[in-house]
């Protein structure tokens, strides 16, 4: 075990502590001696020894509190290592829409929009110009904010903006909102925090980026605006920790809670057995990700890239579908109606349910907050 060695002098004290919290070993010396071997009769070194394992311990809760996969509430927090099933960047955004895992746009006359994904950003940027909000946001779950009951939180994130409104906004219920400091709108990074006390009593938490007043009112917006961000965190205190990604495969895995699709990137390439129920029509069981977090309120599919297979009959273009039929919160299946308008399937029977083209088929569902 490796020691850094101190001189201490009647009266003197000392603090050590490491950026990153890890653990720190200090051992203390009077002329030569180890300090646990000092008389006991030497008041100013059993202080010294009393300040020393008050700090240890301090140490110790904050590196409960504060590292690791507990310490950020925010899940895709927007680095080198963000999730993005969704696709969309380079797209027009709407309001409501989520345009990457877990971040939501917040759009108030401020159309056309466009969001776009960087190595280790997000960016929103409009070219109308109106009194409205140009924001994303995320809302946490209960079981992850509940934690954060009567605690001290700041919240904190890299943010670029030409608007000198772009702020953070914590919701902590309807209409209550707490807000870091502005951006200087230059068009530079710059670190926008806040820090506030989350109430129990609370029915909700939610971090919203962008551009608004403090209490999320419409403010002025031209055209050219813009927000971008990365790095967004959750921290216990009043302080901002250097930032801590995780890595990519536990943040996909959090993310796949919320939203999951299912790929196959060959012709023919089998999904699984679908039985028809009509002539039109065939159900088929989706396997849902382990910890979805209920009935998928969203399920998509590009038509015409699947197909029904029958051994020893022509396959049969999958045209639509018509949604979710039977799935329960906590369910690991979701059975969803497959449509094939030519009437041609054969009530009963069993129907493989497979890629059709040669280029990628995706079935995607969602149960986001």
């Amino acid at each position: 075990m490796a020691y850094s060695d101190f001189t201490v002098t009647t009266g003197a004290s000392i603090n050590a502590g490491h950026q990153n919290a890890n653990m720190i070993n200090a051992r203390f010396m009077v002329n030569g001696t180890n300090s646990t071997a000092a008389p006991a009769s030497d008041e100013n070194l059993k202080d010294l020894r009393t300040d020393v394992d008050t700090n240890t311990t301090n140490i110790a809760t904050n590196n409960n509190a504060s590292t690791g996969l507990y310490r950020n509430a925010i899940i895709n927090p927007i680095d080198e290592n963000m999730v993005d099933q969704y696709g969309n960047t380079g797209t027009t955004a709407s309001h409501g829409q989520y345009q990457i895992d877990r971040w939501q746009a917040l759009l108030d006359a401020v159309s056309p929009t466009t969001f776009t994904k960087g190595t280790d950003y997000i960016k929103l940027s409009t070219t109308a110009t109106a009194t409205g909000e140009l924001a994303l946001a995320q809302s946490i779950e209960d079981v992850n904010y509940n934690r954060l009951d009567d605690q001290e939180i700041t919240i904190s994130a890299l943010v670029t903006s030409n608007n000198a409104n772009c702020r953070i906004l914590a919701r902590t219920g309807s209409s209550n909102y707490a807000s870091s400091n502005t951006h200087t709108g230059g068009g530079g990074e710059e670190l926008l925090q806040m820090t506030f006390t989350y109430s129990g009593s609370s029915d909700r938490l939610a971090i919203h980026i962008g551009i608004s007043s403090s209490t999320r009112g419409l403010v002025s917006i031209v055209s050219g605006d813009y927000i971008q961000f990365k790095n967004v965190q959750t921290t216990l205190g009043d302080t901002v920790l250097p930032y801590q990604p995780r890595q990519y495969s536990e943040e996909l895995a959090l993310c796949q809670r919320y939203a999951w699709e299912e790929t196959t990137v060959i012709s023919n390439g089998f999904i699984g057995w679908a039985m028809a129920n009509s002539s039109t029509q065939a159900r088929f069981a989706l396997k849902l990700p382990f910890g979805f977090r209920g009935v998928p309120n969203s399920l998509s599919m590009q038509a015409n890239e699947w197909e029904f297979a029958l051994e020893g009959s022509p396959s049969l273009p999958i045209d639509g579908i018509t949604g979710i039929e039977v799935a329960t919160s906590g369910s690991s299946y979701a059975v969803i109606l497959l449509n094939n308008s030519g009437a041609s399937l054969s009530t009963g029977a069993m129907y493989q349910f497979r890629g059709r083209v040669a280029s990628g088929h995706t079935i995607f569902v969602s149960k986001e907050l």
